[in-house]
């Protein structure tokens, strides 16, 4: 999560004339982040609910909640990631660049 965090303020940080305007390569970059905290989320989901079904003798219950939480905290994340970036799409354009 500090990793997302940190990514992302080095993605939206703009400064001078070009504020507000983000070459090729970072914008591909914001998809990767994407991708990668879908991965994580996931991962992270399952990973904890294996530890916690391991340490309950409760297989594979808390694993399967692990992953439900984990794509619903993907899910999320990925809508909140890419309604940011198609609302800044949207007023670049109106701004005409």
């Amino acid at each position: 999560m500090v990793c997302c965090g940190i990514l992302r303020a080095v993605l939206t940080h703009n400064a001078g004339e070009d504020a507000g305007k983000l070459p090729g390569w970072m914008s591909a970059l914001r998809f990767v982040g994407v991708g990668a905290f879908v991965g994580g989320s996931i991962f992270l989901g399952v990973y904890v609910g294996s530890l916690l079904d391991a340490r309950y003798h409760t297989q594979p219950w808390l694993t399967l909640s692990g992953l439900v939480l984990g794509l619903v905290v993907a899910v999320v994340g990925v809508y909140r990631m890419l309604r940011s970036f198609i609302n800044e799409m949207r007023d670049n354009d109106r701004k005409g660049t």
